[in-house]
């Protein structure tokens, strides 16, 4: 019984402890006659007494100083008590680092700002604090997508990187070649298994996804698919997958190695002379540009088997769908 009771005897003694120099503080500074500086004093005092622990916060007055604290603590504890994932996670983690100023839209906008992240980690985080604080992010936007058209490789581009691939071994050279015909997402093609393939109606089915530490989850769009393989992909996927198990990891380089595309993916790129956009989802956009322009009329049908929606495929691919259509008016 005394096990439980220390740490709550603890911490009230350290809530009592900052109350009074909170108390302090705020005579000094004339509001200790102010009901709503106390609460907020009060209630920064009770989170650092139950959270943070006495050992971190040796100066309080730099923390009663800042006003913009009251907010930290807010979004802290909520986030804290959200579901947990990678996002919840990291921006607990960096807002327990930098303790920034969160008491306005400039103030959030300005700590984002100073990351050196992706502009699409920007704008989980930003929804994060959003869904638990909306009233400090009012006008704070960032774009998660790139409106702008895909740029899918070229023919000979394509040619110069599966030739490149000769050096890396086989396994590289059949996720690249099967990437380029299937388009999947980087998540399904770390959770590709043996079983995934049936040689005899040469189709690949897409089932699962997998993050970069290794846990399974559903696709994108929480449903399974089914992707037709050309004859010479079929044969080389076949003949590669020949004695495996049916349960084991049809490529294991990037489904181990979380760092795949710094390793194997950018120096591809580099010897096949392609320096500009090395994100391998550029093999998607490559995959599915391929297939509206072959037949701009299968629009449905193209966004069920890459797992995706039409509205998508016209919002991304409409450039490709209306020159394909004016080259090929009977198509």
């Amino acid at each position: 019984m005394a096990k439980g009771i220390r740490p709550r005897t603890r911490s009230k003694k350290l809530y009592i402890r900052f109350k009074h120099q909170g108390i302090e503080f705020y005579k000094q500074w004339g509001l200790a006659d102010n009901p709503e500086h106390v609460a907020r004093m009060e209630y920064i005092c009770k989170c650092i007494s139950q959270e943070v622990g006495a050992n971190r916060f040796t100066d309080l007055e730099k923390y009663f100083v800042d006003a913009e604290l009251w907010d930290w603590m807010k979004v802290c504890r909520a986030i804290a008590k959200k579901p947990e994932n990678s996002t919840n996670r990291s921006l607990t983690h960096k807002l327990h680092m930098d303790h920034p100023r969160l008491n306005g839209p400039k103030h959030v906008k300005a700590w984002l700002d100073s990351m050196n992240i992706a502009t699409a980690t920007k704008a989980r985080y930003l929804g994060a604090i959003k869904s638990v604080a909306p009233a400090i992010c009012q006008g704070v936007s960032y774009s998660q997508k790139n409106k702008s058209e895909p740029n899918p490789f070229s023919q000979t581009e394509q040619d110069r990187i599966i030739e490149c691939c000769d050096g890396l071994g086989f396994e590289t050279y059949m996720l690249i070649d099967l990437w380029l015909h299937c388009g999947f997402r980087p998540g399904e093609a770390r959770a590709l298994t043996c079983s995934d393939f049936d040689p005899v109606s040469m189709k690949l089915s897409i089932k699962r996804s997998m993050t970069a530490d290794g846990r399974i989850k559903s696709t994108k769009t929480g449903k399974s698919r089914v992707i037709g393989l050309p004859n010479h992909v079929a044969t080389s996927l076949g003949r590669f997958v020949h004695g495996f198990n049916p349960g084991q990891s049809l490529f294991l380089s990037i489904k181990h190695h979380s760092n795949w595309t710094r390793r194997v993916w950018k120096p591809l790129l580099v010897r096949a002379g392609v320096k500009e956009d090395f994100r391998p989802y550029r093999l998607r956009h490559t995959a599915i540009t391929a297939a509206v322009q072959r037949d701009p009329r299968r629009i449905a049908l193209i966004a069920k088997e890459y797992g995706t929606s039409p509205a998508v495929i016209f919002e991304h691919y409409l450039g490709f769908i209306e020159s394909s259509i004016e080259t090929n008016p009977t198509t």
